[in-house]
């Protein structure tokens, strides 16, 4: 689900949030609500699945704070990706992904399941976001750039994503076993100081193109093969 951003004061903290609504419609919805009797000014941002962070006191008065805090806080630590709020995660320009692929007939209880978990290492890792993908909306994106294909399935990408000389590391790990969820911080970690083998990336890409070609072929012509890019979602969708 998408951000909204609740301010909470008096007059002048209405005009501040107005402009700000005006000059920024695209990050999400913006309501203002009048302060009752002895409440202190607060801008609240609301995101993903019940997440919620506060901006309160004397900061709400500059201009400056209050939208480096809506531009830095409107992602959820742990969220949904799809084509709506693809671009606003790369404009960010993280340092590297962390995915979960899910498959849609278990997709709720998945994320229901290792919430909790993500939102503690997305914590613990504030350079990388944290985000799950379904893989019946976006399955090219799923199987030919993350390279998922059991779920569900971590991925993590290490590297800038924007950047098109390099493409960025990247490292798979099943989340079936109970086990492999309870060792994740220490997994990514090992990632990132490069003590894990990152995948082969060249040779994936010749393999599945070998493999897919055929696949690609005989599928019908409604079927839905989503990739994530740039410009949002393919017209395949």
């Amino acid at each position: 689900s998408g951000s909204y951003f609740v301010a909470r004061g008096s007059a002048p903290l209405k005009e501040l949030f107005g402009r700000l609504a005006e000059e920024n419609r695209i990050m999400g919805s913006f309501v203002f609500l009048e302060a009752t009797a002895g409440e202190s000014p607060s801008v609240r941002v609301h995101r993903g699945s019940g997440e919620e962070v506060e901006l309160s006191g004397e900061s709400t008065a500059d201009p400056g704070k209050v939208f480096e805090f809506v531009r830095s806080q409107m992602l959820p630590l742990f969220g949904e990706i799809d084509e709506d709020n693809y671009n606003t995660y790369m404009a960010q320009r993280p340092a590297g992904m962390l995915w979960v692929c899910l498959s849609q007939a278990s997709l709720k209880e998945d994320v229901a399941r290792i919430s909790p978990t993500f939102r503690e290492v997305a914590a613990q890792h504030p350079s990388f976001f944290a985000t799950y993908i379904n893989e019946d909306l976006y399955s090219e994106h799923v199987r030919d750039e993350l390279g998922c294909t059991e779920f569900p399935m971590v991925v993590l990408q290490v590297g800038d994503l924007t950047a098109s000389e390099e493409e960025p590391k990247r490292y798979r790990l099943p989340l079936k076993e109970p086990s492999a969820l309870e060792g994740l911080a220490s997994w990514i970690v090992e990632a990132v100081e490069g003590r894990l083998k990152a995948d082969d990336l060249e040779g994936a890409a010749e393999d599945e193109e070998d493999i897919h070609e055929e696949e690609l072929e005989g599928m019908a012509a409604n079927a839905d093969i989503g990739r994530l890019d740039g410009n949002a979602i393919s017209d395949e969708l």
